[in-house]
């Protein structure tokens, strides 16, 4: 026990001999330095605590956005008058990354599956959405819920349409994924195209016939790639530069 409290003495001392190798600081007032920089520079001072304000200001409003974002516009719709009914479908429609990508138009659904046809053609509206239209901007993706009185069976096709109303109806739609929530299966259907009957879009239609792909197709790379990044930077910088101007013809998978 001696032995070791002399080896940590002796440890100590070697320490404080580099220590005291080291600059000593003066003694420096605190607030002898506040008044000095706040005396000399107090429309600095002024200017950096308005800044902060308006920082926690912009926070607080962003915040709350979110907020609001989240109740009103991320959550899934129900989309037709059956409430209680016995069999659910959720629809998850992604809106293409491409600048101009949203649509004002309003936009219809329906389903075709082996047990029959979803015979309701559904308007997908938000009536919680009051501040901007529901596919009025680019990477948007919407969910909405279906209920029915009974499953309409393996989806064969799915049509989408919009009544090219509005200032901005031409929508690039980027695929449509139906899951039922029964069975917990999901039927895929990709579009990639422009949804128009603009006549600077010639061969893009404003009612599409979808059919769904495999379940093991893979998107293709470049739009995957996107889609990352779209996720990683919400003001995406990285697809500004991409085949802007490039009108997509139909999409291999229309049907009509």
């Amino acid at each position: 026990m001696a032995l070791l409290k002399s080896s940590l003495q002796k440890l100590y001392e070697i320490l404080l001999f580099f220590l005291s190798l080291l600059p000593k600081p003066d003694n420096i007032g605190n607030a002898t330095v506040t008044d000095l920089v706040i005396n000399s520079n107090w429309i600095v001072v002024i200017a950096v605590s308005a800044i902060h304000i308006l920082y926690i200001i912009f926070q607080f409003w962003t915040t709350n956005r979110d907020v609001i974002d989240h109740f009103m516009y991320k959550r899934a719709i129900d989309i037709n008058d059956i409430p209680a009914g016995t069999y659910r479908y959720l629809i998850t429609i992604y809106t293409n990354w491409r600048p101009g990508a949203g649509t004002d138009a309003k936009v219809f659904i329906q389903m075709t599956g082996v047990l029959g046809q979803n015979t309701i053609c559904y308007y997908l509206h938000n009536p919680y959405l009051h501040y901007r239209k529901l596919f009025g901007k680019s990477s948007d993706v919407s969910w909405f819920s279906l209920n029915t009185s009974m499953p309409i069976g393996e989806i064969r096709s799915l049509t989408i349409a919009h009544d090219n109303t509005g200032d901005y109806a031409a929508w690039y739609l980027n695929k449509i994924i139906v899951r039922d929530l029964q069975i917990n299966k999901s039927w895929r259907f990709f579009a990639s195209c422009w949804m128009t009957e603009d006549s600077r879009y010639p061969t893009a239609k404003a009612k599409l016939t979808l059919k769904p792909v495999d379940p093991d197709y893979v998107e293709p790379f470049l739009e995957r790639m996107f889609e990352w990044a779209r996720r990683i930077y919400h003001e995406r910088p990285l697809t500004h530069w991409y085949n802007l101007n490039y009108i997509t013809p139909l999409s291999l998978y229309c049907l009509e």
